[in-house]
């Protein structure tokens, strides 16, 4: 397993997708599983991947944009088939998918297959079985500019954390330096040893 890199999406605009697929974990395939041990009881469950097929993409403006669904003209849209996800179970529903990639599949000129990663799932229509896809375009923008968002406030919080440590008496730029005294006590004063056994 390895995460995806820019290079499975960037250049998809040149691509020649031969399929999309929605890629996630139903839960209407997923297995709980229970173990005892002593008290504690644990709950774990298997699930099984699906690979789930686009047979339309749908162009927003032919629909009623009104509608929260369609409102985004910037979205993939796509209707899904279920009956073929990969499984001999077929797909009633999506739910559990939500977050999934939409990947493409193409034969490069050799012949070897390429993924693509278009976009991330974000909304189901379950009367038209349509999925909304947000291209990964916009995703890595967001995201882009909530990482340049904290690097400004964390930027901004040390330059103040320094600030205030500088201005704030007793800090260590405003100590003095402290002189060291030697103390001496009773019992090792030669003098006071010799009054005592008078």
């Amino acid at each position: 397993t390895s995460p995806f890199t820019s290079e499975v999406w960037m250049g998809n605009a040149t691509g020649y997708p031969e399929g999309l697929y929605v890629i996630g974990y139903p839960r209407q395939w997923h297995r709980p599983l229970f173990s005892t041990s002593g008290r504690r009881r644990e709950f774990t469950f298997k699930a099984r991947v699906a690979a789930i097929p686009v047979i339309e993409v749908i162009d927003p403006a032919t629909r009623d944009q009104s509608q929260p669904f369609w409102s985004r003209p910037h979205c993939i849209y796509g209707r899904l088939r279920l009956d073929s996800a990969g499984a001999a179970q077929p797909l009633d529903d999506i739910v559990g998918v939500s977050g999934g990639p939409l990947l493409s599949v193409e034969r490069t000129t050799d012949g070897r297959i390429r993924y693509r990663l278009w976009g991330v799932q974000s909304a189901w229509l379950a009367s038209e079985r349509v999925v909304r896809v947000e291209p990964i375009e916009q995703v890595i923008g967001m995201l882009d500019e909530i990482y340049g968002q904290f690097e400004r406030w964390s930027s901004a919080r040390s330059t103040a954390s320094e600030s205030s440590d500088a201005n704030t008496p007793g800090s260590t730029a405003d100590r003095k330096p402290v002189t060291k005294r030697k103390v001496v006590s009773r019992a090792s004063n030669p003098k006071q040893s010799k009054k005592r056994r008078s």
